[in-house]
Parts: structure tokens; sequence; C-alpha cells
């Protein structure tokens, strides 16, 4: 642990929706109109005045594409030029100059005013002819950035995004301040830390807290399960006051576990195939995954991500809060979702049969042109 003030407290093992693998940092993109982002140092005091201060110019800024504080948002360089120390964090992005289309489908709402991707390049003085989806988007978001950024920044845009051609997925902090910028969590020499290298519970302590989840109605805080052996949560567990956190583990049960007041964040767990017996969650987010249905939960406040999972059923669910992304599972019905706050992801979904009335969807539904499932989606009224 590493203590910079009274009230900012950062545990180096609790660095959530990162997944180490081939020394790149790999996490998700957008949660609620916010994009959780890495910055990378050779100074930890520079983490410290962000936590104090917020981003200050002189202080956290480069000027590549406008001074800021740069940031990477799906991977960090495996080289170390940029230091040992890295901070993540979360910047809302609803007034972003967003070069990347996968990125802006992921809005909710775009503050100016833009409905569509093109529309949205127009506003910034794009080209539309450079433009294809088809050719080289690195090409075209680094050019385009580099020659416009001055224009945009005017434009009142509080950032920009982009894909660099040196150091990949870009976001560039331009407003600063306090609240601009929200820092969540530090670690340090990522580039000697990959699978099987981070840091295990031992056996005393995988003792000590199995003990405490047999013995406990419920727990304050996050439960993260990563690095232990525990197979099921017993029955007397049936409220988690936080995150449930599975990285790695063969958890095979949840138990009688019924309430989570915070996210479900699934990793690599072969064995778990439901959730039970819970009611009631933040948030999902549980990509390539096993897990085949996601229980009794009827409402989300957040977004759920199930992206490439073995997913079947969520026949329970009601309303989403944030997005609701499916593509590449193996759903075969949403006869009773009524609410998506975000954009709603069917693509890749062959299974998919059986539609009920059509939802109020605040985003965009993204689907396979030409499919069966586009067919289904006119036949049930979805597309409007």
């Amino acid at each position: 642990m590493l203590l910079f003030s009274q009230r900012n407290l950062i545990n180096y093992e609790n660095f959530q929706n990162i997944i180490f693998k081939r020394k790149i940092l790999v996490l998700e993109k957008v949660n609620n109109d916010h994009l959780f982002v890495l910055h990378r140092s050779p100074h930890p005091v520079e983490f410290s005045s962000m936590w104090d201060e917020g981003i200050v110019g002189k202080k956290n800024s480069s000027d590549l594409y406008g001074k800021g504080l740069y940031t990477v948002y799906s991977n960090v360089h495996d080289k170390n030029i940029y230091g040992d120390y890295i901070l993540r964090g979360s910047v809302k992005i609803n007034n972003y100059a967003i070069l990347e289309k996968d990125v802006y489908d992921q809005v909710s709402k775009h503050y100016d005013g833009s409905k569509t991707f093109k529309e949205h390049l127009i506003k910034l003085g794009v080209n539309l002819r450079e433009y294809s989806m088809e050719q080289n988007q690195e090409g075209f978001s680094s050019k385009n950035a580099l020659k416009n950024w001055k224009k945009i920044q005017k434009m009142g845009y509080d950032g920009i995004i982009l894909h660099g051609r040196k150091d990949g997925y870009v976001c560039v902090i331009w407003e600063q301040g306090k609240d601009t910028f929200t820092p969540h969590s530090f670690i340090h020499k990522a580039d000697e830390l990959g699978v099987g290298k981070m840091k295990f519970k031992t056996g005393d302590e995988e003792k000590k807290l199995y003990n405490t989840i047999l013995n406990s109605n419920q727990i304050e805080g996050t439960l993260n399960l990563k690095g232990t052996q525990i197979k099921n949560l017993g029955e007397k567990l049936h409220t988690i006051n936080g995150d449930l956190e599975l990285y790695q583990s063969p958890i095979e049960s949840l138990g009688n576990l019924k309430v989570i007041n915070g996210n479900i964040i699934i990793r690599d767990c072969e064995n778990l195939k439901s959730l039970g017996r819970v009611e009631k969650s933040l948030g999902i987010f549980a990509q390539n995954s096993s897990i085949s249905d996601i229980g009794n939960i009827t409402n989300l406040e957040q977004s759920c991500n199930l992206e490439n999972s073995n997913i079947i059923n969520i026949d329970n669910l009601k309303s989403v809060g944030g997005y609701l992304k499916l593509k590449g599972t193996q759903i075969q019905s949403l006869k009773s979702i009524g609410r998506v706050g975000g954009f709603l992801d069917i693509r890749e979904t062959p299974n998919l049969k059986y539609l009920g009335n059509p939802p109020n969807v605040s985003g965009k539904i993204l689907y396979d042109v030409g499919s069966n499932t586009e067919k289904l989606l006119k036949y049930r009224g979805w597309l409007g």
C-alpha cells in the first residue's frame, strides 16, 4: 500500500478491469460515458499531485496534439520509455473529439449534437473522402488529429481520442482542473508483471478469507478471489457491499449470494456457469467467460458487457442503465428487456430467435446488416 495523503489510499492489487497478458495491459473502454485510461510516468510524485490538484498544465502536459494529459485506453506501451509507474483513471468523454468509431458508438450522448460518427467527423472538419472503415484507421486518426487539433480545440472540445502511430489508442485530456480526470489506482513496474507473477494469497490468507466468507452474512467492500482456490461461497453469505472480482478463479458456485452493491467482474473463470441466486448488481462485466445465465437480476444501474461469453439466457433482465453488449454470444432470446440507457450490441448472435416488444434504447442498436438478426429486428419493430 502507498499513502499519498490521509484520504487517498492506493491498493497495488485492486487494479480493476485489467488483464496482464504478454506485458500489455488490456482493459474496458467505455462505461457510462466514462473512458478508462492509463497514464505512465517515471515520477510517482506526478500521480500524487493529480490526486490533490487534478490536471495542471505545467506538471502534466505534452504538446503533440495540444497541451494536456496524454493517456492510452487499450494498452500500455510494452517498452519502458515513459517510466515504471502507471496510473489508472477515468474521464467523461461526451464532449470529446473522437476519431475512433468504436469509441464514438459507445457514448450515449454527444454534446456537439452529432447522431452518427460521420456527422461527428463533419463537425470536426474531417474530409470524408479520406475516411473509410476498410482502410488503415491508425493513419486516418493520427493524420487528422495532427492536422486539425488546433481548430478542434477552439471549438470547445475537452479532449481528443485517436489511434496514434507510436502509442496506439490515445486519449488526450485538454481540459484542466480537479474534476476533469478521476484517478482510481496506481501500480509500479508493470513491464515486470505478467500472468503468474501477480501477488497471490498465501495459504493462511486464503484460509482466513474463506472462513470470513463462510461465517458472514455480508462483506463490506470488494471481494476479490484472484489467486485463491475457493470454489463455493457457501450458503450464509448473501450481500457484498462492493465489487465481486473473479480473476482466474476456479469458483463454481456463488452459493446463496443475492445482493452485490457493486459490479460483477469475471475474467478467465471456466467453471462458473451461472450467477445463481443473485438478484442485484450495479453492472456486469463478463466478456470471454463461460457464464451462460445471469441469475435473477432484473435491473442494472450501470452497463452489462457479456461480449464473446457463453451467455444464453438473460430473460429476467428488464432494464440496463448503461450499454448492453451481447456481441459474439449464444443469446437466444431478448423477450423481457424494456430499457437500455446506452447502445445495444447484438452483432454476431446467430442463435437469436425471439424478441419481445421493442425496448427503449437511448443509443444505437448495432447488428449485422443482411443477417437473420436484422430481419428479426425489422419484423418485431425494433428498428422503427
